[in-house]
């Protein structure tokens, strides 16, 4: 490592503890909270995971020219930024390009995603519109 091995080592931990949280909030997205403000945290969280690998990909490629003790790990870590990048720039496109096929259309089957998340009896609960409107 270059300079700080402890401010690497940080910055390994913290983006691999993000990684991983993206993850577990995405999963989380796709199969149990299916509603338009969970899917936008996600669209906007995976925006900010690429942004943050591109940072860190420019921080670690700048070590190489400028530091002659800058070790094969900085280069490394540069690579696996660029290639987690744009894997999530991937996903952060295709979740905008296709977001509202990962949200139910039926309004009665939104409702009861919603009530079923905050805890509805059996696990889902529905409810009927009044004659002449529609449910919401």
């Amino acid at each position: 490592m270059a300079q700080s091995p402890a401010g690497e080592g940080f910055a390994a931990f913290w983006s691999m503890s993000m990684v991983v949280s993206v993850a577990v909030g995405g999963t989380m997205v796709f199969r149990k909270y299916q509603t338009e403000a969970a899917v936008g945290f996600l669209l906007g969280t995976t925006s900010m995971m690429a942004q943050l690998f591109f940072m860190m990909f420019c921080v670690f490629a700048s070590y190489k020219p400028t530091l002659a003790s800058a070790s094969a790990t900085d280069s490394t870590y540069a690579a696996f930024s660029f290639f987690l990048m744009i894997s999530y720039m991937v996903i952060a496109f295709s979740l905008f390009k296709f977001r509202a096929d990962l949200l139910p259309t039926d309004p009665g089957l939104i409702k009861a995603v919603v009530t079923s998340s905050q805890g509805g009896v059996g696990g889902v609960t529905t409810t009927q519109a009044p004659q002449g409107t529609t449910a919401v």
